[in-house]
């Protein structure tokens, strides 16, 4: 939906585009590539975040808890 709202905003740029002679094909290429990459950076940055956080999670662990050691990322 934040893609769908952004592409609405985004209107008269596709109409000045269409009005150059990109066609549908094109401007739809243009909308996959943005939004592989936004979802490859949004993955990449789960990540890192994910890794961090079970860092400061595993140190405020108990010592005893049952099979902390097992516990990282897949």
């Amino acid at each position: 939906t934040l893609l769908l709202a952004g592409s609405v905003r985004r209107r008269q740029e596709f109409a000045i585009r269409r009005a150059m002679g990109a066609g549908s094909r094109r401007l739809a290429a243009q909308l996959l590539v943005e939004s592989t990459i936004l979802a490859l950076v949004a993955g990449a940055l789960g990540i890192l975040a994910s890794a961090w956080l079970l860092g400061g999670l595993m140190a405020l662990a108990p010592d005893d808890l049952p099979r902390a050691a097992e516990v990282g990322l897949d």
